[in-house]
């Protein structure tokens, strides 16, 4: 008998927790439904947009808005904007604190207008972008490339502003260029170099700069800026194919005198096969 009752008390036991069990799984599939449900009800939080010194908030406006740095609204953006070049600098570092770190346009849109001050104030403003450091090794993930390489447009952009400084005379954008030329991310230093050759006349910077340099990246020294003009062409590229691409029809050539300008196609090499030869 009391083998029984101790099976009994035992049994009792049992049954209790089983119902406490499901009891409390029951509550917390509860409690996940009804947090769903009101996450799903309520209205997004609304971001209000970043708030720009009025004449920088014209410039944005216009700049995207323009088909051309001729267009009339953002000529007269612009002058609007170099009236005050240094108050305008300081109105751009705010709003660049404003943005979102994803908001790759705003942000490039602001070195643009700090680019198109020609103002030495803006050296510190763009020096920073152009500086700032990422990942080493990014993650094989496309989300990931894509966001590396919009970040990489940020600071090129920097660069390109630096430039237009060094051009101007400003001695301390050549400095920075110098300084950029070390840079651990290959586009900036590509385009640092660039820079150098193009905005360095006595040559002095440009030599110290490949001075610097390991012997793996020598290639560096050989990036220039060269018009399109100049930019070696291929006149019939099927001759360099292999076959079964190269066995398409040929279309018409243009003459040499006719309005678009193009050239009668070279004579293909003497290696090419016969059906790249016609025509």
């Amino acid at each position: 008998m009391q083998a029984e009752a101790a099976e009994r008390i035992i049994t009792s036991m049992t049954s209790t927790n089983l119902v406490l069990f499901l009891a409390v799984v029951a509550l917390t599939l509860f409690a996940i439904y009804r947090r769903s449900t009101a996450a799903s009800t309520v209205a997004p939080r609304e971001v209000a947009p970043p708030a720009f010194e009025p004449r920088l908030a014209a410039f944005l406006k216009a700049f995207h808005s323009a088909t051309s740095e001729t267009d009339a609204d953002y000529a007269a953006a612009l002058a609007a904007l170099q009236q005050d070049p240094e108050r305008m600098i300081a109105a751009i570092a705010d709003g660049t604190r404003q943005c979102a770190p994803g908001d790759y346009a705003l942000r490039r849109a602001l070195l643009y207008a700090a680019s198109s001050l020609g103002h030495p104030a803006a050296l510190p403003l763009l020096a920073d972008a152009a500086s700032r450091r990422f990942k080493e090794i990014p993650s094989p993930d496309f989300h990931e490339q894509t966001l590396l390489t919009q970040e990489m447009m940020l600071r090129t952009t920097a660069v390109e502003g630096i430039e237009q400084l060094a051009r101007a005379g400003h001695e301390g954008a050549l400095d920075s260029l110098l300084t950029l030329s070390d840079s651990p991310v290959l586009s900036v230093r590509v385009l640092s170099f660039t820079a150098l050759r193009a905005a360095d006349s006595s040559g002095q910077i440009f030599s110290r700069a490949a001075a610097r340099l390991k012997q793996e990246d020598r290639f560096l020294l050989h990036y220039r800026r060269v018009p399109i003009e100049e930019v070696p062409g291929i006149n019939d590229p099927r001759v360099h194919l292999m076959n079964p691409e190269q066995n398409i029809a040929r279309p018409p050539l243009l003459s040499a005198d006719s309005p678009e300008g193009y050239r009668p196609a070279a004579a293909p090499a003497s290696g090419a096969p016969k059906s790249a030869r016609k025509g």
